[in-house]
């Protein structure tokens, strides 16, 4: 039985605790329409010199395990922003063309920016505080005034100070053979912790709950799951719940015991991506098959039982759901599906707006808003789907717009970081 240094008792959570946390749940139906109007933009230009990106696999690259740091994969924010489209300054980061930014996390105050290779923290001014590498691809969390991420080895976990980012200790991760493990996220259950990791081979993954004692933490139960995962694991607090899928088949591990009930299948072709919101249903986007042999593309609300709650099937122009963007579940009950070429809004089934535009990533905010990234923009559109203001970042925005506790809202482009309210 392997033991974790009693100084994980402290860490609320790794990544369920960031700024960025998720709200969501379902809402009533409402009929369908067209596109909407947009009005013109109030965001400025701004000045970085356009980049070219070479390697579009740079870009495609997946994103941060835990979608925003919420274990839901949900990307709803419970701030509220007041944001106009104003830029309050644009900072270079300096990252080279083959480490760009991935992700952003608001954490104690300072914006961490992550790339394939390094950590890079920075004031709400945009001020440079530090920068750390870590090994290519890997896991990093925050929790506390510590931030926790693999340097030299994915078997190993190293905490750090934010304050100065002197490493402070170590986390002995379980033997995963001759494989290392690509986290998936480390989450409070109860008076421990919950540790999902998925083995980098792709086709393992461990699932294991951690509780004090004597001052150490221990390995309550662990299991291991074999199957190629087709989609990210997903854990539901409030089910107490760890959702993945091996093929088209949906497994749940409970937290209370680790053991795993008889799961059940997915109604799909083919999935690409999924969210939950919480109140135990799950959004499933993906393709499927006409009798014609047409793929066509569908979002699929269900239970955590599998219950179809409702279907909507889109035309053969629409074959092609984004690969980084979840469903998200907005607070007003609205889900918000991005396809290749439009944001796509839904009450019950119904498409209620759509507004034409070749998204990467949204926020939905409380007031039923939406932030969304579209090129070298970033657009908020209401809850009607008109846009509010387009803000011009000069080059291609890479990471999910983050809200924080002031409503101000961050987003990393190839060459800068971009603070807007």
């Amino acid at each position: 039985m392997s033991r974790w240094p009693v100084h994980l008792l402290a860490l609320l959570c790794a990544l369920a605790s960031a700024r960025c946390s998720m709200c969501s749940g379902p809402g009533p139906g409402g009929a369908a329409r067209g596109a909407k109007a947009t009005r013109p933009g109030n965001g400025p230009t701004l000045a970085p010199k356009k980049q070219k990106i070479k390697d579009k696999k740079m870009v495609e690259q997946t994103t941060y395990p835990v979608f925003l740091a919420n274990t839901l994969r949900n990307s709803a924010v419970t701030a509220a922003s007041r944001s106009a489209g104003a830029v309050v300054w644009s900072r270079p980061h300096g990252l080279p063309k083959n480490d760009l930014p991935r992700y952003l996390l608001l954490w104690q105050g300072r914006v961490l920016a992550e790339s394939p290779r390094r950590l890079l923290l920075l004031s709400h001014e945009g001020k440079r505080l530090w920068e750390r590498a870590k090994q290519q691809g890997a896991f990093a969390a925050v929790a506390g005034d510590e931030l926790l991420h693999h340097q030299n080895t994915r078997q190993r976990l190293d905490v750090v100070d934010v304050h100065n980012a002197v490493k402070q200790d170590n986390i002995e991760l379980p033997p995963a053979g001759d494989d290392e493990f690509e986290l998936s996220f480390y989450a409070p259950h109860g008076k421990g912790r919950l540790l999902v990791a998925q083995v980098d081979t792709g086709s393992t993954m461990q699932v294991h709950t951690r509780k004090q004692d004597h001052g150490e933490m221990y390995s309550v139960w662990e299991r291991d799951i074999d199957g190629q995962l087709s989609l990210p694991p997903i854990y539901d607090a409030a089910a107490r719940q760890v959702l993945f899928t091996t093929s088209l088949k949906v497994r749940r591990v409970s937290v209370r015991n680790g053991k795993e009930d008889a799961g059940w299948e997915l109604t799909i072709y083919q999935p690409q991506n999924w969210s939950a919101d919480g109140r135990g249903n799950l959004y499933v986007t993906g393709l499927h098959m006409t009798e014609a042999g047409q793929k066509r593309s569908v979002l699929l609300a269900l239970t955590l039982a599998g219950k179809e709650l409702w279907r909507w099937s889109g035309s053969p122009k629409l074959a092609s759901w984004s690969p980084r963007q979840p469903p998200i579940v907005g607070t007003d009950g609205r889900i918000h599906a991005f396809s290749a070429q439009a944001v796509l809004t839904f009450k019950e089934g119904k498409l209620v707006w759509d507004y034409k535009a070749a998204p990467t990533y949204g926020t939905a905010l409380p007031d039923g808003s939406l932030l969304v990234t579209t090129g070298n923009n970033l657009v908020r559109l209401d809850r009607d789907g008109d846009r509010l203001f387009t803000v011009a970042l000069g080059n291609p925005a890479l990471t999910p717009p983050v809200v924080d506790g002031n409503g101000d809202v961050y987003v990393a482009t190839t060459t800068n970081l971009v603070k807007i309210q």
